[in-house]
């Protein structure tokens, strides 16, 4: 399952809008859209990072290449946490 689909399965099944999302994250909609809809979209990696936490799923839900190191990141606190 890819970081979008993962995205979209977690927000609809805790009920969440891309709207509240969104704002609750202080990005615009259209973000969490692409993410979601468009699999060759790439958002910053801080932007994939704050969904993750906010929806809490994994960084390995996040996609190759986007794993937390939290020798690096000790604020990191999604599952999947290396260490």
């Amino acid at each position: 399952m890819s970081f979008g689909e993962a995205v979209k399965k977690e927000r609809e099944r805790q009920g969440i809008s891309r709207a509240e999302l969104a704002q609750s994250l202080g990005i615009a909609r259209q973000t969490i859209f692409r993410i979601e809809s468009k699999p060759g979209y790439k958002p910053h990696n801080l932007t994939v990072k704050a969904i993750a936490k906010a929806l809490k799923l994994s960084m390995d839900q996040a996609g190759p290449g986007r794993r937390s190191d939290p020798a690096i990141d000790p604020e990191w606190g999604g599952e999947g946490r290396e260490g």
